[in-house]
């Protein structure tokens, strides 16, 4: 199936997750790496201002009862090979501090998931720290006063997210999500905010981010989203 046609019938969303914190971080990565590095997906990278488009998204909801927290990697696809439209999102690598719940999306779901450790502080003091299981390690964090005065914006994102080709599996998947709420940007300062990747394994996709020249740039938070997402297809 391609992951950009919309399906004929009315989409329905098995997982639904309410009052979810959210905090991204997204910049520009090197555009000819990112092309290189999906070619064997069948994907393009979406061409914003002559860059790749990475996101860097941390989250804490609550699902049977638990509270959990993830972290994921994920670059702006494109249905236009020349990269012309940002149509979906790539999911590099993600990360679950839930043993069992990473284990269901990596065996159920097909997604490329991690058990890690995960720090993440909401509002006010907005920041994360991941220790993944190969030595991987990421820090992100806001400075002070960063959303003083910033006004707060409604979207609601829907597309897809497609997934990596996993070990032992013929072709790649995907699902459709939902990401909705009430979001705020910022700039991110470097004299002010904090951002380090330790890359581990030199074929993680932190490695992979650091060498494709990953700068971030903005700030996104929402304290209050809406996150669903169908069951994954074949692709």
């Amino acid at each position: 199936m391609d992951p950009f046609e919309l399906p004929s019938a009315a989409i329905g969303y098995p997982v639904t997750l309410h009052q979810v914190r959210e905090l991204r971080l997204i910049g520009r990565a090197d555009l000819a790496y990112w092309r290189h590095q999906l070619r064997g997906e069948a994907l393009a990278p979406a061409d914003v201002e002559g860059g790749a488009e990475a996101v860097l998204a941390v989250t804490s909801a609550r699902w049977l009862g638990r509270r959990f927290c993830e972290c994921s990697l994920s670059v702006s696809i494109s249905r236009d090979p020349a990269g012309s439209t940002r149509d979906g999102l790539y999911l590099a690598q993600a990360y679950s501090d839930v043993a069992a719940f990473a284990w269901v999306e990596r065996n159920l779901f097909g997604s490329p998931y991690r058990h890690a450790q995960i720090a993440f502080d909401p509002a006010p003091a907005w920041g994360v720290e991941v220790q993944g299981p190969t030595g991987e390690a990421v820090m992100a964090r806001m400075g002070p006063a960063a959303l003083v005065g910033i006004a707060s914006l409604a979207e609601d994102w829907r597309g897809p997210l497609v997934l990596p080709r996993l070990p032992g599996r013929s072709a790649g998947q995907y699902f459709r999500a939902r990401l909705a709420g009430t979001a705020r940007y910022a700039p991110f300062v470097h004299n002010r905010d904090g951002f380090r990747i330790d890359e581990g394994a030199p074929d993680s996709a932190w490695a992979v981010l650091n060498a494709s020249g990953f700068e971030p740039h903005t700030w996104r938070v929402c304290e209050d989203a809406l996150h669903a997402r169908t069951t994954s297809f074949a692709r």
